[in-house]
């Protein structure tokens, strides 16, 4: 019952500073009018108004980006495929440009670097086995000479 008349009297001294507008005895707040409620509330509305615009334009903006980024992606694999086809085409050319190359080079008379070198090679070892020779003959015919 003290308590119920306490709750009672507490609760008509918080109703009369809500309409001095001073702070509320049970929470400490100050109370607020209907008016300044209204505009928080249209100030909520506004700002919530403000995030949803930001979140369409974000959507968008990612909607747009997923489409250049498919479109790159297309491109990319377009670039490859353009990229194995030429090199398989600059291969080909590379083979004919060097069975040309042999072909006029045998047509001209220019010779084969490995060729040269083995006839090269070759000449030495005649070359030297006439003058092991020539020495040879030199030697035994002035020692008969001088015997």
């Amino acid at each position: 019952m003290i308590q119920e008349s306490l709750r009672v009297y507490i609760d008509l001294f918080a109703k009369v500073f809500r309409l001095l507008g001073l702070p509320d005895i049970k929470t400490g707040k100050e109370s607020q009018t209907i008016d300044e409620r209204i505009l928080k509330i249209e100030l909520a509305k506004k700002n919530l108004l403000e995030s949803l615009n930001a979140i369409e334009e974000l959507k968008k903006e990612a909607e747009n980006n997923k489409v250049e980024f498919q479109k790159t992606i297309e491109e990319l694999n377009k670039v490859k495929l353009d990229k194995t086809t030429l090199e398989t085409e600059y291969n080909s050319l590379k083979q004919l440009s060097t069975k040309d190359l042999n072909t006029i080079k045998g047509i001209i008379g220019i010779p084969d670097k490995n060729r040269e070198r083995l006839i090269g090679f070759a000449t030495g070892v005649i070359t030297s086995l006439i003058a092991s020779g020539i020495i040879y003959i030199i030697q035994h015919w002035f020692a008969g000479k001088l015997s």
